[in-house]
């Protein structure tokens, strides 16, 4: 028991069994199986004040001891709250490092706004340039993502296709499982959405999801970029958006890596798809309007009710007023 002994004498004197110090704690341990409640409560009381893993630590080594002493009421019973506290210390854990994951990868709106008005100045360096590294293609690629992404929709770019010669509006694809941009016949530039992540997913969502194509004609700045990558001889495929070796980028790895890794890149934290979109929605101060979100929650391609109910951690009847 020498290894226990300095736990022990400490643990004899806070349940306070004796006043003449350590020799009767040590020569009859009979005292564990008589008083291990005691041991427990005294253990486990605020005046203790002992963090989670410590008394699970205290509890591990009178359950020890007692296995070795052969108490078996005390050892029944240590062993009982030694699972339990085992269980709520990972329970514990588990919710810090969630909560420390979370607050590691909030972004705030601002950074993110700032992080590609300069990754877009970058981009149209290398188009006024004319550079044709592979390194400057993925750069572009990299503003071109952060620009689109700025309204983050549930839209699924993994397998968006690009049409590099003009298509008439009425002479669009057919295939309902298609995403894809193209420039119309009077030089505007469109993105078709027909596939969302939520179509087999995020059941929640599934209301939100738009009935019919979902079309949006691309900004100037956006514009910029599409136009340069169709006219790269870099990307030899029809797709959109390519990976380190200009190969179509499938649609796990944006959200796996694409994403995390340009938010990383650009604004220090390696925040996903989800984080930058609870982000953006909770963008707006508390006293917004209806009108004010439904103009946010368009974009973003949901519900105000879905804005509210899974983004805005609040009091929906304390933030919404009439516009």
């Amino acid at each position: 028991m020498e290894q226990y002994k300095f736990a022990l004498v400490r643990s004899y004197r806070e349940c306070g069994l004796t006043d003449n110090g350590a020799l009767t704690a040590l020569d009859d341990l009979s005292w564990i199986e008589t008083h291990h409640i005691k041991i427990f409560e005294e253990i486990s009381s605020e005046s203790a004040d002992l963090g989670l893993g410590t008394r699970r630590s205290r509890v591990s080594l009178f359950k020890e001891v007692s296995k070795q002493m052969n108490f078996v009421n005390a050892y029944l019973y240590f062993g009982h709250h030694h699972t339990t506290l085992f269980d709520e210390l990972a329970s514990e854990t588990v919710q810090q490092l969630r909560t420390k994951k979370q607050e590691d990868l909030k972004i705030d709106p601002l950074k993110y706004e700032l992080a590609m008005a300069d990754s877009f100045r970058i981009a149209t360096d290398i188009i006024k340039q004319n550079k044709k590294s592979k390194a400057d293609y993925l750069l572009v690629q990299e503003s071109l993502v952060l620009l689109m992404y700025y309204n983050p929709v549930r839209r699924d770019l993994g397998e968006c296709q690009m049409y590099r010669t003009p298509v008439k509006p009425d002479l669009t694809p057919t295939d309902e499982k298609l995403n894809f941009v193209y420039r119309d016949d009077s030089g505007k530039y469109f993105l078709v959405l027909r596939q969302f992540k939520n179509d087999k997913v995020y059941r929640p969502f599934q209301n939100d999801k738009p009935t019919g194509d979902h079309i949006t004609e691309l900004s100037p700045e956006v514009i910029t970029l599409v136009s340069w990558i169709m006219a790269s001889p870099l990307n030899k495929t029809s797709s959109m958006l390519v990976n380190r070796k200009l190969l179509p980028m499938s649609r796990d790895i944006i959200g796996r890596t694409l994403f995390p890794g340009i938010m990383k890149k650009w604004t220090g934290k390696a925040s996903r798809v989800g984080d930058w979109r609870s982000a953006r929605a909770n963008s707006l101060p508390l006293d917004a309007t209806l009108q004010e979100r439904q103009v946010l929650a368009t974009k973003m391609c949901h519900a105000v009710s879905t804005q509210m109910l899974h983004y805005q951690k609040v009091d929906q009847n304390a933030v919404i007023k009439e516009a």
